[in-house]
């Protein structure tokens, strides 16, 4: 609104690995409007269509191995590059003065990747999070279970 009296000033990121939505809200989490969506294809794939060689074949091990594959270790890579874009996205936001404080509500593991890639502005400007994937959650149901689970909110 023009004449600064816009309430909406908190967003509120509900994420898993694969798919973000961004809404704005105000203090009381009454009415989300979204903002944003953010998906990462990579992030549902299967770790054999992730690692492939340079000609795009994907590698097969021939006999028995000694040590075992890094396949966490490349899901986690897209985890954490789907959590930079969210993060890169949430400090546009910041910097656009589009919000004063965010919550955050994502799957546990990624909620932790999330938290280590914010910017320190943006990590300041968080005043609740749950451990939680709410991504299936229809819009409408989104408010309750956040004021359910944030002691922070006003009522």
């Amino acid at each position: 609104m023009a004449n600064g009296m816009d309430t909406r000033n908190h967003w509120v990121v509900i994420a898993d690995g694969s798919a973000a939505a961004i809404y704005a809200a105000d203090a009381s989490l009454e009415a989300l409007d979204k903002v944003a969506t953010l998906s990462h294809r990579e992030s549902r794939l299967k770790v054999g269509e992730l690692i492939s060689d340079d000609r795009g074949r994907t590698q097969a091990s021939i006999g028995p191995r000694s040590a075992p594959e890094p396949q966490q270790s490349v899901h986690d890579n897209e985890l954490v590059t789907f959590a930079r874009e969210i993060a890169d996205r949430l400090r546009k936001g910041f910097d656009e003065h589009a919000y004063e404080s965010l919550v955050i509500a994502a799957s546990p593991t990624f909620l932790g990747h999330l938290r280590n890639v914010l910017d320190s502005r943006v990590a300041n400007a968080v005043v609740g999070s749950v451990a939680h994937d709410y991504t299936h959650i229809a819009a409408q149901d989104l408010a309750p279970l956040l004021r359910k689970n944030l002691p922070i909110v006003e009522h």
